[in-house]
């Protein structure tokens, strides 16, 4: 999904002008799924299904999308705003009045998605991510140490460091509980 030259490029962006304006309404459908870095295996049958939803070659379809996807993934890591890239493209089409019609719709979410995804890559690369966490609460009953009506919380955190997939468990009381709680209220208001 990779056009080549500035003028396939041109001419890949240019498709969307000759498709029908419901049909171009409605491109971010594919399009968004396929800016992720790692395109999902699921797009080709989207494309097949939105190319017959609208009647629209298949081909043509898959290259507009490759070379939105180049413009659109470069805008971000460049930082460009929604003008500046509706002038590159426009600058590089010759002028067309359509483009920013058809970016401006789904160019913040866009933006958003691959914001999001850089800031996953970053944290990947950086060694051990918390993907989730996994609970269950246990009464103990009996131990060497005698007999308990004790609550305990067993925590598992899943880790991944790059490909490698870990699990750690901790068994915790309430009071621990509290300060985790504590500790990831405070990140949170940071995060927002």
């Amino acid at each position: 999904m990779r056009p080549g030259g500035p003028g396939e490029l041109a001419r890949d962006l240019g498709l969307v002008a000759d498709l029908p304006a419901r049909t171009r309404d409605a491109l971010w459908s594919v399009l968004g799924p396929s800016l992720r870095r790692d395109v999902p295996d699921s797009i080709d049958a989207a494309i097949e299904g939105f190319c017959s939803a609208h009647a629209c070659p298949a081909d043509d379809l898959a290259k507009t999308i490759g070379a939105w996807r180049r413009v659109l993934r470069g805008a971000h890591t460049r930082g460009m705003s929604l003008d500046d890239v509706v002038a590159e493209v426009e600058g590089t089409l010759g002028g067309a009045a359509w483009v920013r019609a058809f970016v401006a719709p789904g160019f913040e979410a866009a933006m958003t998605q691959l914001s999001r995804e850089a800031g996953h890559l970053a944290t990947l690369e950086h060694g051990r991510v918390l993907v989730g966490a996994d609970f269950r609460v246990d009464t103990i009953e009996l131990s060497q140490h005698g007999p308990s009506t004790a609550k305990v919380t067993m925590l598992t955190l899943r880790t991944r460091d790059g490909t490698r997939e870990e699990r750690l468990t901790v068994a915790s009381g309430k009071e621990a509980l509290l300060a985790l709680r504590d500790a990831v209220d405070r990140a949170l208001a940071r995060m927002m």
